[in-house]
């Protein structure tokens, strides 16, 4: 039996920022060997972003990049040289799986384009996460997370009816794309199994963040109607939306989605008589009387501890919850039960929390995960143990400079 559901699979990192990382990452915490390719003169742009550990920058002090990155190890490797090239080639052969989220025209460049690629491993796996894929008029466009969301339409949604439209909390296409990316290399991957040939896998993280859009381009191609901004509101329930508890900064969200559930939650607030009210008695009409609803409901919720909500609410069969901040994912007894925050020891942050991957499997445990690596903290390990070099290569490596060091450092303070 497998300790792990991906042990034995090697894989081939060139990825940078958030999509492709947490891609790579989650095949890390489930048992595969990935091999981070770094450079200190180019690092891993979210190296440089903050918080960083006491406020301190850092090249290895991101705590983003801890949280992104944890479980790989990785290697100082300058692939601009030729030297370089050819080593990471070596590496290319020794995985099962290249993954890339590159900006246009770098694997390309660096001639570790897939074309390049399957003619020195037929079999690799090869997969690249891009803005809006590897094809098409605007496929040499570059673009953060932060983009996606805008292009793909969902800025357009997200605010208020008569305020401008709003970037979303997260970057939610680096979030969703890599759920995308693990699918479709576990298919590639049965299928070289199958027939011993590898593939491109060519991903949009526009199209997987469109994907999540389906009701509402059905409605304009159906109905030619343009989703709208809506607040908190949904066109299907009401009330649907968040309100304030007491205490400072406390607030629960619920959703009434049918006409039992508007029973429930009536009694629970013990407003029985908004049942026979002619403004709240069928759905249209709390609709055209949303404002004056959520008036109401919230000078109920307000002199209420959203806790106490929460279980009055879920014990008559009415979906609510916390709005809850940090630290309350901190003291939540579900996370804690299924041991979703695990603490790792960083050899420059210390002792911190991640996140450990939500799904469980019933015949393979949960595994203990590592740090993040620091910048070529594996590389003496993967080009001698992994890839075969001879000390004296790996000194020569070092002294040409194909190996980079902290000198190559950019000013991290600076950004």
């Amino acid at each position: 039996m497998k300790k792990s559901i991906f042990e034995g699979l090697k894989v081939a990192d060139f990825t940078a920022a958030i999509a492709g990382p947490l891609a790579t990452r989650y095949l890390a915490a489930e048992g595969a060997t990935v091999i981070k390719v770094e450079c200190h003169k180019h690092p891993d742009s979210v190296r440089l972003v903050p918080p960083y550990k006491d406020m301190e920058p850092g090249i290895d002090r991101s705590t983003q990049f801890a949280f992104y990155n944890y479980g790989k190890k990785s290697v100082a490797l300058d692939v601009n040289q030729p030297q370089g090239r050819e080593i990471a080639i070596r590496l290319i052969e020794w995985s099962d799986v290249l993954i890339e989220n590159m900006a246009p025209g770098v694997m390309k460049k660096w001639e570790l384009d897939y074309q390049t690629v399957k003619k020195l491993k037929p079999d690799i796996v090869y997969l690249s996460s891009s803005s809006l894929g590897r094809t098409g008029p605007f496929s040499g466009y570059g673009a953060w997370g932060y983009h996606h969301g805008p292009l793909v339409g969902f800025a357009h949604m997200i605010g208020w009816p008569d305020r401008l439209p709003n970037y979303d909390a997260i970057a939610y296409t680096d979030s969703v794309a890599p759920s995308f990316s693990l699918t479709s290399l576990i298919a590639a991957l049965l299928y070289r199994r199958r027939t011993g040939k590898g593939c491109h896998i060519d991903q949009s993280q526009t199209e997987a963040g469109a994907y999540f859009l389906g009701p509402e381009i059905l409605d304009y191609t159906t109905n030619t109607r343009v989703a709208q901004r809506n607040g908190n509101r949904d066109p299907h329930m009401v009330p649907h939306g968040i309100f304030p508890c007491s205490g400072e900064d406390k607030w629960v969200a619920m959703a009434v989605s049918s006409q039992e559930e508007w029973v429930a939650f009536c009694k629970v607030l013990e407003k029985q008589d908004w049942l026979e009210d002619d403004r709240f008695k069928s759905f249209a009409a709390r609709k055209e009387y949303e404002d004056v609803l959520e008036s109401l409901i919230t000078n109920w919720t307000i002199r209420h501890p959203r806790e106490e909500i929460v279980e009055l609410l879920q014990n008559t069969g009415v979906p609510a919850g916390i709005v809850a901040n940090t630290g309350d994912l901190f003291a939540d007894p579900q996370l804690e039960h299924r041991q979703h925050l695990q603490t790792v020891d960083h050899p420059e942050i210390g002792p911190h929390t991640i996140e450990v991957p939500s799904t469980h499997f019933s015949k393979v445990p949960h595994q203990s995960q590592k740090p993040a690596p620091l910048i070529g903290e594996h590389t003496d390990y993967v080009f001698r143990e992994l890839l075969g070099y001879t000390d004296d290569e790996v000194a020569d490596f070092l002294i040409n400079g194909i190996i980079t060091t902290d000198e190559d450092l950019p000013d991290v303070g600076s950004y």
